[in-house]
């Protein structure tokens, strides 16, 4: 190309799986040049240009994990000898993912906890309930936390979302559940002194929830 020569000064996130969008910027990202392509390893894809200081470009496949490649920037195949490549490392995929519990209310709030592997190398972790991503609260290599978005009775597929790359799907299913109708409750009047035995009757109670029971403000554990 007959343009001022391309630089590259950084790129962000200098780290990802296949699929990561990359966010590169330096000067002279001109496409009326020619075609302009991100040479990552031995892949070239062709990027997406966003201004002349910047540009974008998705991580292709690699068959190695954990490893460093170099990022340049090409015109119509061809590269600028004298242009400086910058790092970009492939790194190993989340895995195994567990989730627990496996369920919670429609109104959502219910605090999920997953395990796995290489939690920790993603810059940037979402949880994924169908297709609601909502924020990790908390993170280490093996371990995330994170609550359940609100969302309409039924069973949704959850996953993971890593630096911009929906790495892991169907990993898990997370059923969201109606509250319980509640019919009666017997007795209806007790002593101030409190310990009376209130039954309560009703449909769809689950064994696998943790109900309590509110009087006046004062929550007691239910028994099912």
């Amino acid at each position: 190309h007959f343009g001022p020569p391309i630089k590259l000064i950084s790129i962000h996130p200098d780290r990802g799986h296949p699929g990561t969008q990359i966010a590169v910027n330096g000067t002279n990202f001109h496409s009326t040049y020619g075609t302009i392509v991100c040479i990552i390893g031995n892949n070239t894809i062709r990027a997406k240009v966003l201004s002349s200081t910047q540009l974008s470009c998705i991580a292709p496949p690699q068959e190695v994990e954990d490893t460093l490649t170099l990022l340049s920037i090409g015109v119509d195949h061809h590269v600028d000898p004298k242009l400086v490549p910058l790092p970009f490392h492939y790194i190993p995929k989340l895995k195994n993912v567990s989730i627990k519990p496996c369920s919670g209310s429609f109104r959502g709030g219910t605090l999920l906890t997953a395990k796995g592997l290489h939690f920790d190398n993603s810059t940037r972790l979402l949880c994924r309930f169908g297709k609601l991503n909502v924020s990790v609260m908390a993170i280490s290599s093996t371990e995330i936390q994170c609550k359940s978005p609100e969302h309409p009775p039924g069973f949704v597929d959850f996953g993971l979302v890593s630096d911009g790359a929906h790495v892991i799907t169907n990993c898990a299913v997370f059923e969201y559940y109606s509250p319980p109708q509640i019919f009666s409750i017997h007795p209806s009047s007790f002593s101030f002194n409190g310990g009376t035995l209130v039954v309560v009757q009703g449909k769809t109670f689950r064994s696998d929830v943790r109900y309590n029971c509110n009087f006046g403000g004062i929550k007691t554990p239910g028994r099912f």
